[in-house]
C-alpha cells in the first residue's frame, strides 16, 4: 500500500523591475527568495496531504500571477510526474471579486473600432406610485468599454430600467464636436434572474444599440 502525497508548487511570472505595476514592492533576495537575472524566483510551497492544521492555511498572498503544477509522490519522492498545470491569479488579501451583475453593457467607438473608455454611465429605475426615475449606481467604462458592476445580483428585481451614457462629455475628451449629450436605452426586466446585454456603437453623429443575452 503506497501512501502518496500532494504537492503545489508555485512559481511566479517572470516581470522586469521596469515592468512591475504601480505600487508593488519586491523584497530584498534573503531567506530563500534569490535573483536570478532580472527575474525573482519564488521556492517551492509544499503541502503535504496529511499535515496538521491549524487551517485554513496562509501561503502566500502576492498579487501577481503564478503557475500552478500540481505533483503526486510517494513518501520516498518517487512516482508521477506533474499531472497538472494551470496559471493562477493571486489577489491581496481585501481584494475580492465583485459579483457579476446580471445586467451588462459594452461601448464601442466607431471611429477607431475600439473600446470606448471612461465615458460615464448611470442605471435608474421606475419607482413609486408617480414612477419617477431614482438613480441606483453611476460608474465608467473600463479598458474593455465594460461595467463589470452595473447592479448587485440581489438589487435586481423586475422592473422599467434605464442605462444613460454621457457620449457628449466623451467626444468632448476626444476630440469631437458630437450630435448627441447623451444616449439612452430604456428597457424592461421581467425575472430578477434575467440576463440582459446591451452593446452600444457609438460615433459623434450616430449610435447603434440592441438587446443580447
Amino acid at each position: 500500500m503506497h501512501c502518496f502525497t500532494l504537492s503545489l508548487l508555485l512559481f511566479a511570472q517572470a516581470f522586469p523591475p521596469s515592468a512591475q505595476a504601480e505600487g508593488l514592492s519586491v523584497p530584498e533576495p534573503s531567506h530563500g527568495l534569490r535573483r536570478q537575472k532580472r527575474d525573482w524566483v519564488i521556492p517551492p510551497i509544499n503541502c503535504p496531504e496529511n499535515q496538521r492544521g491549524p487551517y485554513p492555511k496562509e501561503l502566500v498572498w502576492t498579487a501577481a500571477q503564478y503557475q500552478l503544477r500540481m505533483q503526486a509522490t510517494d513518501l520516498k519522492g518517487q512516482g508521477l510526474r506533474t499531472t497538472a498545470t494551470a496559471v493562477i491569479k493571486v489577489q491581496g488579501k481585501d481584494e475580492s471579486e465583485a459579483p457579476s451583475s446580471s445586467l451588462s453593457t459594452q461601448v464601442l467607438n466607431t471611429l477607431t473600432g475600439r473600446p470606448a473608455t471612461a465615458l460615464a454611465v448611470h442605471l435608474s429605475r421606475l419607482e413609486g406610485p408617480s414612477l419617477q426615475w431614482k438613480e441606483l449606481t453611476q460608474s465608467s467604462t473600463n479598458a474593455a468599454g465594460r461595467c463589470p458592476s452595473l447592479l448587485a445580483p440581489e438589487q435586481v428585481r423586475a422592473g422599467t430600467y434605464r442605462l444613460r451614457f454621457d457620449t457628449g462629455a466623451y467626444w468632448r475628451q476626444q476630440g469631437y464636436a458630437s450630435g448627441y449629450p447623451y444616449v439612452e436605452v430604456v428597457f424592461t426586466v421581467t425575472e430578477e434572474t434575467q440576463k440582459l446585454h446591451f452593446p452600444l456603437l457609438i460615433s459623434p453623429f450616430s449610435y447603434t444599440t440592441y438587446q443580447g443575452s
